[in-house]
């Protein structure tokens, strides 16, 4: 495939934006470029401790049992697609 061409392509993508944005206060308290192929689960920004009464959202990508228990035991409350 043409160096053109190659930039168009899906399968070209080598970084992605982890974000961690404060909504109530309108912060992006942590933003990460991280490998495109890189597992969301293992971001850094899904293992970070948060606040006692904090909400999170976490899209389908953060989904794991363990730091969801680990969060609840931390009272923090959670939101996710699954």
């Amino acid at each position: 495939m043409p160096p053109s061409r190659r930039m168009l392509s899906p399968a070209a993508a080598a970084l992605k934006i982890q974000l961690l944005w404060d909504l109530k206060n309108g912060r992006i308290q942590q933003l990460l470029l991280e490998p495109a192929r890189h597992s969301d689960a293992r971001s850094p920004i899904a293992v970070d401790q948060a606040e006692a009464g904090t909400l999170l959202v976490y899209d389908l990508g953060y989904f794991d049992v363990d730091r969801f228990a680990a969060r609840d035991r931390h009272q923090t409350r959670l939101v996710s697609r699954f």
